[in-house]
């Protein structure tokens, strides 16, 4: 039927508000739901659970200088120690030993004096910041220290996929989940400073990606979250603060350059040099490998074995030997296997369309992680480095990876809706999988495999309180995740959100430089981009 009074543009315009609402509703439950995520796995592991901790914890409570720092020194066989609360006094009683529970942490005493805190080898900003959150009850305190970096995580990564090319959301999505699960979020949600290294590194890198690929107020936007994201990096690992060169160059290997990005180059170049000055600054360096061992020649056999090492070493990513807590909880059976497996799905979907520039770009972020791995390892006189080598190291460089991977500056539909339910299922098993194994390991210590215990309730002795048990929240968590990621895949499904900003004349950006973009594009009806599509993700 002909349009003869307006009315069919009027429906039109009326059904784009209603879906508008509804997808921002379901978007904010959404987020939401991730939210409960993070705080349920930082509440998965006393205080002290995660590597390295006391060391941080100590940081955070008395950030250099000590001596002004308001805690008490004293000397001892020449090295300054500083008081601190006692359950950071030193490695938990815990760690190493996983057949143990957590519960020997109640007998700390009250304060002690430690020896282990910054004195230069991580950058002040992050001790800093969470000092502000230490308060006189430690358990509060850093309970709610990794509420925060969950929050944090969760509110910059939530602006920058709403900011998006709509088309690139599900990829930006797909690309957090491959990488951070299981051990991204753990991460995320702990006190260590690899929290912000993984929020601030994906950040700047995803702010500044899709600055590139949309144009008025939104890109500036967009760039300002990942300059918000270099921050966050440069102030938490000197790594993490080296990776933003790294990123940057990625970054601008795929774009075609002309003159509306200089302004974007400008700020990666500043960015990228202050990284760079960051890592210089500290310590860190030098710390990277740990126990590196007896010192072998270089030669041909050598850099077979370290090259034979390299897949072991990245299935670390994955909780693969270096598992949460002090590398003491073991997640190498089905929780590894299942995440590996979703790796490859995503590696395989991603090289359906070959691009050179997104290629490269791929390459360079991989690069940096394998070569830093493979350097390491020959500076140290390693063979099979995977075996000494932290890969949370090198962690935050993988959702970066991923970004640059699966992306298509089409928006062709990277799953359809069955693979995708697929794919979230699997992920959602290996979530839940991981996060009772860890409440298993501080609430029971590892059991021998005939006496395992799937009720986490029974005959426990650690937990925060009687307030929620572990059984309720490893439920309740489980079945956040699973929902929040049902209803981001509705959520950020090919036209399922708001429009993006284009350039005057209403042609898309093409970054990438392909000469396939019509300068007449075809007219689109105003409700096609909220049809009910069977590829969704």
């Amino acid at each position: 039927m002909k349009e003869t009074d307006g009315k069919p543009r009027s429906v039109s315009v009326s059904r784009l508000r209603v879906l508008l609402t509804r997808t921002r509703l379901v978007g904010a439950i959404a987020v939401l739901l991730m939210l409960a995520t993070g705080i349920g796995w930082s509440l998965a592991s006393p205080i002290g659970g995660s590597p390295d901790d006391d060391y941080h914890l100590g940081s955070i409570w008395c950030p250099r200088p000590v001596e002004s720092s308001g805690c008490h020194t004293i000397v001892i066989d020449g090295v300054v120690n500083v008081l601190v609360p006692g359950v950071m006094a030193g490695h938990p009683c815990y760690a190493f030993r996983p057949f143990d529970s957590a519960s020997c942490s109640t007998s700390k005493p009250k304060e002690a004096y430690s020896f282990r805190y910054d004195d230069g080898n991580y950058p002040k900003g992050y001790y800093r910041f969470h000092h502000l959150l230490a308060g006189d009850h430690v358990t509060r305190s850093v309970v709610l220290m990794r509420f925060v970096n969950v929050l944090i995580a969760v509110t910059l990564l939530s602006a920058i996929g709403i900011l998006a090319p709509p088309e690139q959301r599900s990829r930006y999505v797909v690309a957090i989940g491959m990488a951070w699960i299981p051990m991204g979020v753990y991460f995320v949600a702990s006190n260590n400073p690899s929290s912000w290294a993984l929020t601030g590194v994906l950040g700047y890198a995803a702010g500044l990606f899709y600055s590139l690929r949309t144009s008025g107020k939104r890109q500036w936007v967009l760039l300002g979250l990942g300059v918000v994201g270099a921050v966050l990096a440069c102030t938490s690992r000197g790594d993490s603060a080296f990776y933003l060169s790294a990123v940057s160059v990625a970054v601008f290997v795929g774009v075609r350059w002309r003159r509306s990005i200089l302004p974007h180059a400008a700020v990666a170049a500043v960015v990228s040099v202050i990284g760079v000055v960051v890592m210089l600054g500290t310590q860190q360096a030098g710390h990277a490998v740990e126990g590196s061992g007896e010192s072998s020649p270089l030669n041909a056999t050598r850099l077979y074995t370290i090259f034979l090492s390299l897949p072991q070493f990245l299935a670390g990513f994955y909780g693969r030997r270096w598992g949460p807590g002090w590398f003491d909880v073991p997640l190498n059976g089905v929780v590894t296997i299942t995440a590996l497996l979703l790796v490859g799905v995503v590696l395989f979907l991603g090289a359906r369309a070959f691009c050179w520039r997104r290629v490269v770009s791929a390459l360079i972020l991989f690069g940096t992680i394998a070569g830093m791995a493979v350097l390491f390892a020959i500076l140290n006189g390693l063979s099979n480095f995977y075996t000494t080598i932290q890969p949370r190291y090198m962690l935050p460089l993988l959702a970066v990876f991923y970004l640059v991977w699966i992306y298509d500056k089409d928006g062709t539909p990277l799953m359809t809706r069955m693979q995708a339910v697929m794919v979230i299922m699997t992920s959602a098993l290996t979530n839940s999988m991981a996060l009772h194994m860890v409440l298993l390991r501080y609430t029971h210590g590892v059991p021998d495999a005939d006496k395992a215990t799937f009720n986490l309730d029974h005959a426990g002795t650690w937990w925060w309180g009687p307030s929620v048990s572990p059984m309720t929240m490893w439920a309740a968590v489980s079945l956040a995740y699973l929902l929040g990621a049902l209803l981001l895949a509705q959520v950020v499904r090919p036209g399922a959100g708001p429009g993006k900003d284009l350039p005057p004349g209403g042609r898309e950006a093409d970054p990438l430089g392909s000469d396939a973009a019509s300068a007449n594009p075809t007219p689109v009806a105003l409700t096609a981009n909220y049809q009910d599509r069977k590829s969704v993700v």
